[in-house]
């Protein structure tokens, strides 16, 4: 015999309202988590990834691909002087130090300068050596003269007072004694003026070789300056602080 069960429908009903609630709120809460997680790496081929331990320092990378080498950082080194390029000993990638030479220059002019004022200054020590040479000639032809002058002076001197004693023994006449008197006063003067004659003349030696070691100092200054901006053709790593030890780069590949 059935028996009549009542209020089973409504208990179904009951449960089936209660687990679709639960089965919301388990999806919404699993929807929250999930929109807050980040997005998953990327999956990569094993074989191109490089795995090794971490470490500090630089880290190279060789890329190889189509395109152009800009630089990243460019430092113009301009020049002191027009010239033209003849030799680069540095290429990318070589590392150079303050003395480093990195391009060398040419100015087929400035050396040109440079070698005529060597040879003016060549030839201007020359004309000094000349003129050092010629001016002591002339001083020592006048030492002898002025010593030459001091003895025809000594030996005039001693024919006037030879004259001047006949003279009293009545050995000789007053014209004579005038004589001999009048060349040792003419000797007397000339002496006198041959001295004032080799004081002059050493004041003007070394006048006029104080002026040509001038001109000897002043070329040789121009010819050192030329020579230095010859030099000054060569550029090096240090030049003006701009570049110090360092490794030159071609920058990256666009």
């Amino acid at each position: 015999m059935d028996v009549k069960r009542e209020g089973v429908a409504r208990k179904k009903r009951i449960k089936l309202i209660l687990f679709t609630i639960a089965g919301l709120l388990i999806a919404g809460f699993g929807y929250s988590k999930v929109s807050q997680l980040k997005p998953a790496a990327p999956s990569v081929e094993r074989a191109t990834v490089w795995v090794d331990t971490v470490r500090r320092g630089p880290m190279v990378r060789e890329v190889r691909g189509l395109g152009v080498l800009v630089a990243e950082d460019i430092v113009w080194v301009p020049a002191a002087f027009d010239s033209q390029v003849s030799k680069v000993d540095i290429k990318s990638g070589e590392t150079v130090r303050p003395d480093t030479v990195l391009v060398v220059l040419t100015n087929p002019d400035m050396d040109l300068a440079a070698n005529d004022l060597e040879w003016q200054v060549k030839q201007a020590e020359a004309s000094l050596k000349d003129l050092k040479v010629k001016l002591e000639s002339s001083r020592l032809d006048q030492e002898v003269t002025v010593e030459t002058t001091e003895s025809d002076l000594k030996q005039a001197k001693l024919t006037k007072e030879r004259d001047e004693q006949l003279l009293k023994m009545e050995l000789k006449s007053d014209l004579e004694v005038k004589l001999s008197v009048a060349k040792w006063e003419q000797l007397d003067q000339r002496l006198a003026l041959e001295k004032k004659r080799l004081e002059i003349m050493k004041e003007s030696e070394t006048a006029q070789l104080d002026s040509q070691d001038v001109q000897v100092q002043k070329l040789r200054a121009a010819w050192l300056l030329k020579k230095q901006q010859v030099a000054e053709l060569t550029i090096r790593a240090g030049i003006d602080g701009v570049l110090q030890e360092m490794t030159l780069q071609v920058g990256q590949l666009k």
